[in-house]
């Protein structure tokens, strides 16, 4: 099992099948348009989790520790300084991050959950993933 660190902490990466889903152009100025991997950090004993985004292939870990000291990211720093693991986030998890994020969300087109293709879409005033056949 992999380990990043944390807060100063070794953190385990859990290993099992990617989420991705793909962002088009102008989705948010920092970002480039391309895939994104979703990560989930793991709190047991409070029963939280927090969801981030990143490049594929990139230590999630990474991206935890980059938003320390973002204020607008506290909520996810105070999961992720206590998080007992890292792991691959769940369908539910990746529409959870698509609609705290609208922004980027309305960027984002099609992805993997698993051996699962899937299309992000708006539905009800909320974004959705679904089934995709390429």
């Amino acid at each position: 099992m992999a380990i990043t660190r944390i807060a100063g902490r070794d953190v385990p990466i859990e290993g099992g099948p990617k989420t991705t889903i793909t962002f088009t152009e102008g989705s948010v100025a920092s970002d480039k348009p391309g895939v994104r991997e979703f990560w989930t950090a793991v709190h047991r004993a409070s029963g939280r989790h927090a969801v981030v985004q990143c490049l594929p292939d990139e230590d999630p870990g990474d991206r935890f520790r980059r938003i320390e000291k973002r204020p607008e990211y506290a909520n996810v720093w105070e999961i992720a300084k206590q998080a007992d693991h890292l792991r691959r986030t769940t369908e539910r998890g990746a529409e959870k991050w698509l609609n705290d994020h609208l922004e980027q969300a309305r960027h984002a087109s099609i992805g993997q959950i698993g051996s699962k293709n899937i299309r992000v879409v708006r539905q009800g005033g909320r974004y959705r993933v679904v089934p995709h056949v390429p």
